[in-house]
């Protein structure tokens, strides 16, 4: 990409399992011992990892690697924007590597996950509903990036089970 060149599926393959990898080691190394996470109430460690999952098979690629299906938790926050806006942004960045050539591949590449059955009217498309589409367009870079951790944050607490938002004291509403 530095060369100004997209990448390739093959480019990514490698990267996507790697970056699942990490995560994966990340998330399930315990800073205490299990029981006392048990005993305290505490919830497990976690890892938030941020990647361009452009496409439905990179984020299955990544669904696949969870170490332990069931115990870990898997979310996207998939944030997007019209190409024009994309062009404009990549024009404001200084030293950058991506290029403002490259914004037309990313465009085509990029699948934006369905998250209900109301999304699009394309029957064909699978469902991901472990997926938040975020459309950026009308932000600012610093709206974009306030607007991702309140997505997260909002999932994440919608991960939690109703007696642990409790015990935390947390009464913040889901939108």
């Amino acid at each position: 990409m530095s060369q100004g060149e997209p990448l390739t599926d093959e480019d990514r393959w490698g990267w996507l399992q790697r970056i699942s990898a990490v995560s994966n080691e990340t998330a399930s190394t315990p800073t205490s011992p299990p029981e006392e996470l048990i005993a305290s109430n505490s919830t497990p460690p976690g890892c938030i990892t941020t990647c361009s999952a452009l496409k439905k098979a990179y984020r299955d690629l990544l669904r696949s690697q969870l170490s332990e299906p069931g115990l870990a938790v898997l979310r996207f926050v998939f944030l997007t924007a019209s190409e024009a806006v994309l062009l404009q942004r990549i024009e404001e960045r200084q030293n950058h590597y991506m290029k403002k050539n490259m914004v037309h591949s990313q465009i085509i590449t990029a699948e934006v996950p369905r998250e209900s059955e109301e999304d699009g009217d394309d029957n064909e498309k699978e469902i991901e509903a472990d997926c938040k589409v975020v459309w950026t367009d009308d932000l600012t870079p610093n709206e974009v990036v306030e607007k991702a951790v309140e997505v997260v944050r909002q999932m994440m607490l919608t991960d939690i089970p109703d007696e642990d938002k409790d015990a935390a004291g947390d009464d913040t509403e889901e939108t």
